[in-house]
């Protein structure tokens, strides 16, 4: 047999037809039908969405992204000299999409996509049917494609399974569907950031999608970036994922418990997670989140991420990674409890 390394160097701009066919059987064992020709390859999702602003925008439009969310945003579409147009999510006891969000989304030019980060980094909330449905109402009224990043989708909190945008478009109207990337890939799914193979799914009008598809393969040409020993060897990762993901979501239920927890008996307030690898806790008010940051690091050698970070609008937060080993995780919550118990005296 021929090895990997040995196999003559004939790519696929879009990827290897068997890496492809490997993703819509992802999909497949989730309930959701998406044809290999309709998945795209990248190195990461962050190579994704530099592709989709070369494919979507011309130089000085923009995108329009969910705050709080993921702040490498800004970077990666200021690279493509394009801008990051935030439209804000409203935290009351749930994260929602607000009157205020949809008209600015309605009103924002010059705009050509709508970013939804479902579960989102990093308030973990999850986009149910209701926002859907208004950010494709607006999506297909104004022509924008949604680019929809599920890269956590596999970390449901309190369900087995977490909707993916593919099934909500589904039930739409062929004529009521927006152009629409679906972003995941490795790094999380199986926990192999370093094998760099990520993906999209696309979906909508076929005869949108058909174009876009053409056009992601100019743009693939141009890179052909995906490491080709990944691709061969997708199908056995993505079909031997349950070991990492149980455990990985056995050290997430520990360490979410272990923080809200501690929080329920403190001044902090976990706020509630649907899916994930971070938990967001909300301070007392008149305290600096800098300041405690950098306490905690230095102090403690313990390292959380400040709030602004991740734009929340107003307050003072900490995201938390649920990721460290669980005695270390104890450890720190410890530490950060009393530091924030130490304030309020």
């Amino acid at each position: 047999m021929q090895s990997t390394l040995t196999r003559p160097y004939d790519p696929d701009p879009l990827g290897l037809e068997e890496a492809r066919t490997a993703v819509a059987d992802y999909y497949e064992e989730r309930g959701i039908t998406l044809s290999p020709g309709h998945v795209a390859l990248t190195a990461s999702t962050s190579e994704a969405y530099t592709w989709l602003a070369q494919l979507l925008c011309e130089p000085g439009e923009g995108l329009a992204v969910p705050e709080p969310s993921y702040p490498l945003f800004e970077h990666l579409l200021r690279l493509e000299c394009v801008e990051s147009r935030p439209y804000r999510l409203t935290y009351e006891g749930e994260w929602y999409l607000g009157g205020g969000a949809l008209e600015r989304l309605n009103t924002m030019k010059p705009l050509r996509g709508i970013v939804i980060v479902s579960p989102n980094n990093p308030t973990g909330h999850v986009l149910d049917r209701g926002m859907f449905e208004r950010l494709a109402d607006v999506a297909v009224a104004r022509d924008l494609p949604l680019i929809v990043d599920e890269v956590f989708g596999d970390y449901p909190v309190d369900v087995e399974t977490l909707p993916s945008v593919l099934t909500h478009l589904r039930d739409r109207p062929s004529e009521e569907r927006p152009l629409t990337f679906v972003l995941s890939g490795l790094s999380k799914v199986a926990g192999l950031p370093g094998a760099k193979m990520s993906w999209m799914g696309i979906e909508g009008p076929p005869d949108r999608r058909e174009e876009a598809i053409e056009r992601l393969a100019f743009i693939a040409d141009a890179f052909l970036s995906v490491s080709t020993i990944t691709q061969r060897a997708a199908p056995t990762i993505l079909d031997q994922l349950a070991p990492f993901q149980d455990a990985i979501q056995q050290r997430l239920r520990t360490n979410r418990r272990q923080v809200r927890a501690r929080a329920a008996s403190s001044p902090c307030t976990a706020y509630p997670v649907e899916g994930g690898w971070y938990q967001v806790v909300q301070l007392p008010g008149f305290i600096d989140e800098s300041d405690i940051v950098l306490e905690l690091l230095e102090d403690c050698n313990v390292v959380v991420q400040p709030g602004f970070f991740y734009d929340f609008e107003a307050g003072s937060h900490l995201v938390i990674s649920l990721l460290t080993p669980e005695t270390e995780f104890e450890r720190g919550v410890q530490a950060l409890i009393e530091k924030v118990e130490a304030r309020v005296g």
